[in-house]
């Protein structure tokens, strides 16, 4: 007998064994690759219907892109080294609204900026109403070390948990609430997200806050100048 002819007669018979048994373990492998890239592919698409539906949703409801923190530079500091931002609340409004305050930035600008209204926030030695969006800039950090607006996604945040007030309306029943004791629900609480159109194309400055725990892990960014009483010339740095 030849042994080389009989190696390579089994070599041949291993060879042609493989081409009719490599198909029927690779075509299940492969139809499993395709069906779990396909699978994939529907998830992607799912997710993507999902985001686009959320982004709709806010949309209809005009509830912002992004909401900023006005806040010190200490307290920024501090946020980051505790790990989390702390309730907080307007005393003077007669509320105890316990929670972290947003503002937005195109209402900010545009309703709270060069807004006054001198029964509620006085005027300057001058006999001049306070601009209320100027105010707010000085309550937060006057007698610190500098500004930050902290920036962070609506899409980052559990919507059932933020709530808006309009700071005019909330002002006025604050004060009232203050003289007779009796606080009204929308100033203890704020109003639900989908009362917001009502007041989205009015003159109201708006006020957002949010009543659940937030991490610096949910910032996007920030943005920080020194303090100055041109509180003007703060806002400017912070949002343009």
């Amino acid at each position: 007998m030849n042994p080389v002819k009989l190696t390579t007669n089994v070599a041949d018979a291993a060879a042609q064994t493989l081409k009719k048994v490599v198909p029927k373990i690779t075509t299940p492998i492969t139809k499993a690759i395709s069906d779990e890239q396909k699978l994939l592919g529907e998830l992607d698409s799912l997710a993507s219907c999902a985001k686009t539906s959320i982004i709709h949703s806010k949309r209809k409801q005009n509830i912002p892109e992004f909401i900023y923190h006005i806040t010190s530079k200490e307290n920024y500091e501090k946020i980051l080294k505790d790990g989390k931002m702390k309730f907080s609340s307007f005393e003077a409004m007669g509320s105890n609204c316990k929670g972290v305050y947003f503002v937005d930035k195109d209402n900010f600008l545009n309703k709270w900026v060069g807004r006054t209204e001198k029964e509620l926030f006085g005027a300057d030695s001058n006999g001049t109403p306070l601009d209320i969006g100027e105010l707010l800039m000085l309550w937060t950090c006057k007698g610190t070390n500098g500004t930050v607006a902290i920036k962070i996604p609506t899409s980052n945040l559990d919507l059932s948990k933020l709530r808006f007030r309009p700071y005019i309306q909330a002002s006025k029943e604050g004060v009232e609430a203050y003289i007779s004791g009796k606080t009204s629900k929308m100033v203890k609480e704020g109003l639900p997200l989908s009362e917001l159109s009502k007041y989205i194309n009015t003159n109201e400055p708006i006020e957002y806050i949010y009543f659940g725990d937030l991490t610096p892990n949910l910032f996007e960014g920030y943005s920080q100048t020194p303090f100055s009483e041109k509180t003007i010339d703060m806002i400017n740095n912070l949002f343009n």
